[in-house]
């Protein structure tokens, strides 16, 4: 999220404090934590590369 953030800013979008103050990456109540969950991740992601932020 940082990242996503930091990119913003050098191209400069305003991103204000008080909209970065309620983003939190631990919402998850939506997520069914106790599940099995595979992911096949392509070889680049695996590499630690990063996709391009699209807006």
């Amino acid at each position: 999220m940082q990242e996503a953030l930091s990119w913003m800013r050098s191209h400069g979008e305003e991103t204000g404090d008080e909209d970065i103050a309620r983003l939190s990456p631990l919402m998850h109540g939506h997520i069914n934590m106790l599940g099995h969950y595979t992911f096949t991740l392509p070889e680049d992601i695996l590499k630690g590369e990063r996709r391009g932020i699209k807006f």
